[in-house]
């Protein structure tokens, strides 16, 4: 929150501290409750991407690995 964020709150209850207080209490425990939503969803994000470029890495491992074991068995055949 900014400082006129907070300004604004306690202007409107002026009346009455008591009430401002409280609706300044609630306005910072919603922020923060979105500011803790935001970080969960950037750390899913984040693992999902992850995984993803795992699922690309891993193919392209398993294919050099195919290749090698192919390659070796065309040099068994030719020696056989």
């Amino acid at each position: 929150m900014t400082p006129a964020d907070i300004s604004e709150i306690l202007i409107k209850r002026r009346r009455d501290p008591k009430k401002a207080l409280e609706d300044l209490k609630a306005a910072m425990e919603k922020r923060a409750e979105q500011n803790k939503e935001r970080v969960r969803n950037s750390s899913s994000e984040k693992v999902a991407e992850e995984q993803e470029k795992r699922a690309f890495e891993t193919p392209k491992e398993n294919r050099l690995e195919e290749e090698e074991v192919s390659k070796d068995e065309k040099e068994k055949d030719k020696d056989s």
